[in-house]
């Protein structure tokens, strides 16, 4: 049988059509796919890198926090914390007219890590609310205010109820000492 010109050049296009679709379909499409992944694993790698660097640049800075959080009172035993917490407490309130209510502890795991937690309850004006909570905020202590409620207790009033939850760290001996542990395993791997 022998094809025409025309018949030629229809068979070769509708061939050359097919090899095209086959390509794109076995090494085109692949190939992007494969791009399209290294892309996203650089942005992913390159996030990570750029947070391991601002830890290598913020290390020291680091370390003098928790140096001066030992200092100021990261404490070893729950009744500690929970007596120096409930003192800043009611120091912090004190120092800005704020009316403790109820102040009551409770001891839990947060993170991972023991914490006491005071929950706290008291009235006063917006002023004393506003010091009170940048007091506990701005605390040398290793507290962290959390949980934060405030409501007018008469409308059109100056006179505010505020509760809110003061969560203060402690890291038992033993706990200290496994992450101590810890850290010197890795500090012994990176440098063999």
């Amino acid at each position: 049988m022998v094809l025409s010109k025309r018949e030629r050049t229809i068979a070769l296009t509708t061939l050359a059509a097919v090899a095209i679709l086959v390509l794109d379909q076995l090494v085109f499409e692949p190939v992007r796919a494969q791009f399209v992944q290294l892309s996203a694993d650089d942005e992913h790698y390159t996030k990570m890198l750029d947070d391991a660097n601002r830890l290598f640049m913020n290390r020291k800075a680091t370390e003098a926090r928790w140096n001066q959080m030992i200092a100021d009172g990261l404490k070893s035993d729950a009744a500690e914390t929970e007596d120096a917490l409930d003192h800043a407490v009611f120091e912090w309130a004190q120092a800005s007219d704020l009316t403790l209510k109820s102040c009551t502890p409770e001891h839990t795991m947060q993170k991972d890590r023991p914490a006491v937690v005071l929950y706290v309850v008291g009235t006063g004006n917006m002023s004393a609310v506003a010091h009170f909570l940048y007091r506990a905020q701005t605390s040398r202590l290793p507290v962290q205010p959390e949980d934060l409620e405030i409501g007018s207790r008469r409308e059109a009033t100056d006179d505010l109820t505020v509760t809110l939850h003061i969560s203060g760290l402690y890291f038992p001996v033993g706990f200290k000492a496994a992450s101590t542990e810890g850290a010197a395993t890795a500090a012994e791997g990176t440098h063999k």
